[in-house]
Formats: C-alpha cells, structure tokens, sequence
C-alpha cells in the first residue's frame, strides 16, 4: 500500500484560489525535475461527494488559473496532478523517473463543515505518491546493497528539498509542515517544519496544549491526556512504536498539564545549534538531517515546550 509524503502549506493571510495557485506553480516552475504541464484536474463541490469537473490532461499552468476564475465565487476543493522525478529502484537497479505529486486547494468552509481544524488541514496539501522513495534503511547492518540505495534516497530528499525551500522562500506563505499519511496530522508527528516567524511556532504548541486537553472530536482521536491509559497509535504515529511513544507521552505530560499560553506570547530563546536547521532571509526549517522522512521533530516541540515551561518557572521566581 502507497503512503503519501503529505506536505501542508499555510499562508500569511487569507488568499484566493488563484492567488494561492499562483504563487505554488511559480515555485514549483523554477525547479527542471517537476514537470511543466498538469495531466489532470478534479474541482468537487462543498462536500466531497460533489463531482463538478473531471478534466484529463494535458492542462498547462494558464488553463488552471483559469478554471480558478470560473469557481472563484464557490467554495470548492481543487485538485490538480503532475509529476517531479526522482530515483526509483528495481532491485539493483536505480532509474529517474516520474513519480505522482497533486496540488491541492480548499477553504475554511470546507474545514468548518468537516469539523476539522486549521491547524490540522492548512490551506493546501502537495502530495508526493509514496514515501518509499524518500525514506533509508536505517537500524539495519549497513551492507553494500543497503549503502547504495540510502545513498539514492539521499538524494531524492535533496530533491524534494529543493521543492520545500522553494515554496517555503515565497513571502505569502508563512508555514509548511511534511507528514506521513498514516498518523494525525499534529506538529509532533512533522517530519520537517518551516515557519516565517516564531509566532508560528506558538500557534502549534497551542494546538497541542488543544489536543491535550481535548483531542480531535471529529477524527475520533481522544485527548492526548488519556493516553497515559490507553495509547491512540493514530494520535502518537504508528510509525514510532509502543515505548517510543509512551517515552514522548511521558515526556510532554508534565509540560502540557501546566503551561498556559497567551496571545502576546513568542517563542524564548533557543539553542538552535541543537537542532539540524537551515536559515533564509525568508524562515527557518527544522529537520533531522539527512534522512529525515525517517524521524518526527519532536525533539524539537519538546525543546519549545521545555523553554516556555522554564520561563514561566522564572516569572515565578
């Protein structure tokens, strides 16, 4: 079964669908190994169930924006497919080939009638076909065979690298988050995150103090604070597995029972050479270099929570 590498995108303001089509083809044209034309589009209505318009490809970049100006007075989910390349293997055999990726919009009426949160959705996806591609063999003895092929995924993570920063360096977007499409799409469970400013950052630690409290009704995820009887392996990724994720629950429990957020709040001072990171004029971005589709940040929400919780102790004080 394909799990897709999930990539969530939030922008600094509210924004059209053109304007938010806009400024992702922009990035994603600057980049020789995503392919120029679209080979489908999908545009369903308010819910799901509502097939507006099935159009196959080929599609170029124009024709999409102006399918955006026909729906731009509907609430709408907008789905356009493509391709970037990336090394594939064959059992010995490694070829650069075309893998799956969509594009896709939706608005605040779409997240309110499915109960969800912004927090959670964002206000686009780009979704890479598999992570397969793009996930090393780790914890295993590291035979010529195995180097060999880490050493394609490796470069396959610079590629989509490549595609992140790019979006990530646009002034209208302000956040993006990579996710395995297997676990809730919480800031713990990120395989990388860029945030514009740390004020961002705020935003998900109070998401997380939200789902502590209550969870996600909608996904039928309890409150994060009962897990300390009953594990929800969606909640925590089943990806890490039963000690990896008591050790976490047990590790944000004292800090999420006792900090309080406020609206004026901003992230305290961080050692950010902890951490592997890159800096632009635009944001930072998080990872756990170089294989990073095979960790979570959460070593790195948990040093936010940490900083907060020793700073309100040294208000205290």
């Amino acid at each position: 079964m394909s799990i897709e590498l999930v990539n969530k995108i939030w922008f600094v303001e509210e924004k059209s669908l053109r304007s938010k089509l806009e400024d992702i083809t922009t990035a994603l044209g600057q980049l020789d190994f995503v392919a120029k034309e679209w080979t489908s589009l999908s545009v369903k209505g308010f819910k799901l169930s509502d097939r507006i318009l099935e159009k196959e490809g080929p599609i170029s970049t124009s024709e999409l924006l102006e399918y955006t100006d026909t729906y731009k007075d509907q609430s709408v989910y907008f789905s356009a497919w493509s391709y970037m390349k990336c090394w594939r293997f064959q059992g010995a055999k490694a070829s650069f080939e075309y893998i799956p990726i969509v594009l896709v919009f939706w608005d605040q009426k779409h997240i309110d009638f499915y109960e969800s949160d912004y927090n959670l959705e964002g206000d686009a996806n780009l979704l890479v076909d598999k992570t397969g591609p793009f996930t090393a063999l780790v914890n295993k003895e590291e035979t010529e065979e195995i180097k060999r092929v880490n050493d394609y995924v490796e470069k396959n993570l610079e590629l989509i690298q490549q595609v992140l920063f790019q979006i990530a360096y646009l002034p209208s977007v302000k956040m993006i988050k990579s996710f395995s499409a297997e676990g809730l799409y919480q800031p713990m469970n990120a395989h990388l995150v860029y945030f514009n400013s740390t004020k961002a950052l705020v935003n998900d630690l109070k998401f997380l103090k939200e789902l502590w409290d209550n969870g996600m009704p909608a996904f039928k995820t309890p409150p994060m604070s009962e897990s300390g009887k009953h594990l929800d392996k969606f909640t925590f990724h089943p990806w890490r597995n039963t000690d990896i994720s008591v050790a976490l629950y047990d590790s944000i429990k004292p800090l999420l029972e006792t900090i309080e957020f406020s609206d004026e709040d901003d992230i305290p001072e961080i050692d950010w050479e902890k951490f592997d990171n890159f800096e632009h004029e635009s944001g930072r971005i998080v990872l756990e270099y170089p294989h990073w589709v095979n960790y979570f940040v959460d070593r790195f929400y948990l040093e936010l929570l940490q900083a907060f919780a020793n700073k309100d102790k040294n208000l205290v004080e």
